[in-house]
Order: structure tokens, then sequence, then C-alpha cells
């Protein structure tokens, strides 16, 4: 892994745990590019630092729980001097009273250095075939099966 990789995997990591576990929108909006590009879950593809401001700081569907991450696995590769593809799977179990069973999300992230610091310029979180099935309601790892694991 060459430095900019290992800088993107430490920056990948740091948005994961401060989206996901601290929910601290406003340092995750801190390390997004103006011209973000990305799509949701429902595969829409939306543009742009504003409207990704406005749907995290003010949720529609759903409010988003905290969450522990547990082994996350990530592949990265540099894709000039100053970009980098990012993609892997994030297991996350829900914290709380009434927490629901582990989730597992597969991630691509496209993130770009830009003098000393690092960008989220692109990404998409999709759940398993199996846990849209149903409507588009996620399931339980234990519902999809350890099969969807492999």
């Amino acid at each position: 892994m060459n430095e900019l990789e290992k800088q993107t995997l430490q920056f990948v990591m740091e948005l994961q745990k401060l989206f996901f576990t601290d929910k601290d929108i406003q340092e995750v909006l801190k390390r997004i590019d103006e011209d973000l590009v990305w799509l949701n879950i429902h595969n829409e593809p939306l543009r742009g630092y504003k409207l990704a401001e406005n749907k995290l700081l003010h949720p529609t569907e759903f409010e988003i729980p905290s969450f522990t991450t547990t082994q996350s696995r990530y592949e990265v590769r540099a894709l000039s001097e100053t970009l980098c593809a990012v993609y892997g799977c994030l297991p996350l179990i829900e914290r709380g009273d009434g927490a629901r069973s582990p989730l597992q999300l597969g991630v691509s992230l496209t993130v770009r250095k830009t003098g000393d610091s690092m960008k989220l310029c692109g990404f998409h979180i999709s759940l398993p075939q199996t846990a849209r099935a149903g409507g588009g309601s996620c399931q339980t790892l234990e519902s999809m099966g350890n099969e969807e694991l492999k």
C-alpha cells in the first residue's frame, strides 16, 4: 500500500466513525467535496455539497441510529497521484434500546487528496440484495443467513 492509499484508508476509517458512531454530521460535512456525487440506497444519483448537507442535516426518510462498527474491511486503490477508489464491507451493530441485529453494507468511495487534506468526492452504500427484496426494508444478518457474508 502506497502513502496515498494509507492516508485514504485512515480518512475513511475516521469518516466511518464520525458518521456511524459519533453521528457528528458537522465534522462529516467538513470532509465532503463541493462536487460530491453519490447514489443513495434507492440508487438515485445525487450531486453537490448543498444537497448532501441538506440530506444529512435534515433526514426525511428516517433518523439514522448510532452504530458500533466491527471488522470493516476496505480495499484501497490509487487511481492517480491525488485520487483513490475504496471498496469494502461495513458491518454495523445498532446501539441502544431496541437495537436490531447486525447489518452488513457494501461501500464504494472516491477520495481526493487536496493539499494536506482529504475530501470525499463520491460514494455509494448498498444493502445486500436479500435485504432489499422486502420492499426496501433492512433485514438482519440472521434473517439473511451467514452465506451472505462469504
